[in-house]
């Protein structure tokens, strides 16, 4: 049996979307957004040929918002709130960085500050929508 060139290109699209979901999800528990990205990325390889594919991100772009509005909420508390969990993962990243000094320590401080500086970055641009 040959295949067209597209055959070839399906395949390989499908190959490296499944690996990407299997790393994503491998590497899940990691502190931080973790396999998230990796996961959504193979989706969207898999939704190329895939009609089951481009339903589950449908289904994703669907929620995503009700999600948003869960985790940031559109009330000043609640962006005061986020302020402040932000500003107690950076000083505990500083704790774990430049204290502690071991190897997890401060791959744990690494995740904390991105962790960090993502809440920040988010709560900035939803206080500027709400503005």
């Amino acid at each position: 049996m040959k295949l067209s060139p597209g055959g070839y290109k399906r395949i390989i699209f499908d190959v490296l979307g499944v690996l990407l979901i299997l790393s994503g999800l491998s590497i899940g528990w990691l502190p931080g957004p973790g396999g998230i990205p990796l996961i959504l990325a193979g989706l969207g390889l898999l939704s190329i040929n895939n009609h089951w594919a481009k339903n589950a991100i449908k289904h994703f772009e669907k929620y995503a918002k009700n999600i948003r509005l869960l985790v940031f909420p559109n009330n000043k508390i609640a962006k005061y709130i986020h302020n402040i969990i932000a500003f107690v993962l950076f000083i505990v990243a500083i704790w774990l960085i430049v204290i502690i000094e071991t190897a997890f320590s401060i791959g744990l401080g690494i995740s904390c500050l991105a962790i960090a500086m993502a809440e920040i970055l988010l709560n900035y641009i939803l206080i500027k929508k709400i503005n």
